[in-house]
């Protein structure tokens, strides 16, 4: 518990510490191949990813798929995505934060009396993290590459300018914990049947 809450204030002072650094971070990598056509499409196609729609469809795809502890990683997979969204968004109308395309020269939040602006915790940031944690859990062979998809998801939104580096920074670790507390809430209990060693998708 100790360990956990050490983490928790080390990332929100993290997040306070780059607050007045995001617009040049925000500059510098909106300036990276600036005129790369390939790379912004990139960029934009990865917003897709996280659609609700897309992901509550995959969601209900892999349970039906996989016949290891289904119904188990239904709840687990569901509680993170629909929890780690409503936290996000909370904050967002909360923090009222402007984003990097608003305005660059600073980093003004507006808080709750103002909703037109919604940039922090990073959206993307947060469920990609959320999803990569859950499915590393259950896959670890893949993690590397899952965490992978999940940074570059989160450096396409700083890219085009969609939010500040610190925007994502709170919204990965968001995303994280959400992840490994029900991964943690949800897990088999002593002395419960383990379920099948070999977590594969069968048709």
């Amino acid at each position: 518990m100790y360990r956990s809450l050490l983490i928790a204030v080390a990332t929100v002072a993290v997040t306070v510490a780059l607050m007045p650094f995001d617009p040049a971070l925000s500059r510098a990598a909106q300036s990276i191949a600036p005129g790369n056509e390939t790379l912004h499409w990139l960029a934009e196609a990865s917003e897709h990813v996280l659609n609700p729609v897309l992901v509550l469809a995959g969601a209900l795809v892999y349970t039906a798929l996989n016949r290891v502890d289904r119904a188990r990683r239904f709840w687990i997979l569901m509680g993170t995505v629909v929890v780690q969204s409503a936290l996000v968004n909370v904050m967002k109308d909360f923090f009222g934060r402007m984003r990097p395309d608003d305005l660059m020269a600073s980093f003004a939040f507006h808080g709750p009396w103002d909703l037109g602006y919604n940039a922090f915790p990073g959206g993307h940031a947060a469920g990609s993290f959320a999803l990569a944690t859950v499915f590393s859990a259950w896959y670890p062979r893949w993690r590397w590459a899952l965490y992978t998809c999940a940074v570059l998801i989160t450096l396409a939104r700083i890219y085009l300018g969609r939010h500040f580096v610190s925007d994502c920074v709170i919204g990965a670790a968001l995303g994280y914990w959400v992840a490994r507390t029900f991964l943690h809430y949800l897990a088999p209990r002593p002395g419960s049947p383990a379920p099948e060693p070999a977590a594969t998708l069968e048709v």
